[in-house]
């Protein structure tokens, strides 16, 4: 059997606080095949790792990273809201990621886009605080649901995002060269962030984002595979493209794990109210609810069992349009 690979996201930050040294370190002491983290350019154009748009949530500070200078950021404790044993813990620069794990481990690096973030902060505004906190609090939404609003990765398509900045982006690459990594990294973004890193640098590898709508699907995943288990877990993601009756394509990604099953017609039953969600059922519904909002038909969620000699197979598909970044 092949071994089977996997990233630490954020680090290893069940046991250190998210994208810092210690978590990432955390992460090699563990075997992790990659680790993943998240870059802003700060105001006075440093590298800045940390996942969200302001420093908030995970330091002792505020403010939004693009609007402050490193001379504002450098002294932020990132790591006594984790716990008080990291306090002191610092946001790091890229470089100092880069000096510590470059050629140690595959590095998963998301580039986060000041233009793509504004504009869909603007476009989630206009949808709502109603549909704000369905995304952000995992509400179940409400049925039966409203006229189709507008779409929102259908804005984002429609609507021109300002390329990313190639300065930025060539400072980004400048430090892969100097730590001799760029075979050991893939870039991950949105549009902007691709069509830049396509442009300045095809050798290197790229991962398109498309939402989080299937985070629930595999984190649900491996907890219902686990919940009974009493043998060896097997949770697989596969995604592949195919056509559709409209000459277009369409992104189909496959969560398939064993040791639990889905009941008959349970999005049926969701939807028509013969089961109230609660637990995985507002994951599902949520997921369904978004996708048919989003895309329309026929993109949406599908869930079915398998079975062999052996095992039974719970498995949910996620269909989206698929979108080409070559």
């Amino acid at each position: 059997m092949s071994k089977r690979k996997f990233c630490s996201h954020r680090g290893f930050n069940a046991v250190a606080p998210e994208n810092t040294l210690p978590a990432f370190a955390a992460a090699v002491a563990l075997g992790a095949d990659e680790i993943e983290f998240d870059l802003w350019p700060t105001a006075d154009g440093q590298l800045a790792v940390c996942h969200d748009p302001s420093v908030d949530r995970t330091t002792d500070g505020k403010g939004t990273i693009c609007d402050m200078t490193w001379e504002q950021m450098k002294n932020l404790d990132a790591g006594k809201k984790f716990h008080s044993e990291y306090e002191g813990v610092r946001i790091p620069l890229f470089e100092e990621v880069l000096r510590q794990f470059a050629g140690k481990v595959v590095m998963n690096i998301h580039i986060k886009s000041i233009g793509a973030s504004v504009l869909k902060n603007r476009i989630m505004e206009g949808r709502g605080q109603e549909l704000m906190e369905i995304y952000t609090e995992n509400k179940p939404l409400p049925m039966p649901l409203r006229e189709p609003e507008p779409m929102v990765l259908k804005d984002l398509e429609d609507r021109e995002i300002p390329a990313y900045d190639e300065n930025t982006f060539q400072k980004i690459l400048q430090l892969l060269d100097k730590y001799q990594c760029r075979d050991m990294v893939y870039i991950t973004g949105e549009k902007d962030v691709l069509e830049t890193a396509l442009k300045m640098a095809p050798d290197i590898k790229r991962c398109c984002l498309e939402g989080h709508m299937n985070y629930s699907i595999v984190e649900n995943a491996i907890r219902y595979s686990l919940m009974n288990a009493v043998d060896i877990c097997e949770v697989s993601v596969t995604a592949f493209v195919s056509p559709d009756q409209n000459d277009s394509e369409i992104l189909t990604v496959r969560v398939k794990n064993n040791g639990s099953y889905f009941e008959d017609n349970i999005l049926q039953k969701l939807q028509n109210g013969e089961r109230q969600p609660h637990g995985f059922g507002i994951g599902l519904l949520n997921v369904l609810n978004r996708l048919q909002i989003t895309y329309g038909d026929p993109f949406g969620l599908q869930v079915y069992n398998e079975y062999d000699e052996y095992d039974t197979y719970a498995i949910a598909e996620i269909r989206i349009p698929a979108v080409s970044f070559v």
